[in-house]
């Protein structure tokens, strides 16, 4: 499948119905030919000079793709650590943790139910 650059210059995003996409103001994207004949109809679209190499594309997506994964692994860690952490902490320390997420506990209940209510915080809000 052959593919060609084109460019959006309007000045409000577009939205192609047949293609499915959005076009921003200043987006390039590469598109089926029959796309880009169709849409460069419109004053709006014009061919873009880079040249496609969709190899290069497909890299750099997964290169994100995995960025992304690596990024959410590692605060699925962290939430997992002070959820181990939370287990051994007594009263004064979780009166002191929750306070980070700006949340008065009260000492009185039991260390327990402390640590559930904190649990529920580090889990809704992530770890601090």
């Amino acid at each position: 499948m052959d593919l060609v650059r084109i460019k959006y210059s309007g000045r409000k995003a577009f939205n192609d119905r047949a293609s499915k996409t959005t076009w921003l103001p200043g987006d390039s994207k590469p598109v089926t030919i029959d796309t880009a004949r169709r849409l460069n109809k419109f004053a709006e679209f014009s061919p873009d000079a880079v040249g496609v190499n969709e190899a290069d594309e497909v890299q750099s997506a997964m290169a994100r793709q995995t960025e992304v994964e690596l990024e959410a692994s590692q605060e699925r860690n962290q939430v997992e650590h002070m959820l181990l952490t939370v287990e051994s902490m007594d009263k004064g320390a979780l009166e002191a943790y929750a306070g980070k997420y700006e949340v008065n506990i009260d000492k009185r209940k039991k260390v327990e139910d402390l640590r559930v209510q904190v649990s529920t915080l580090i889990e809704q809000f992530g770890a601090r």
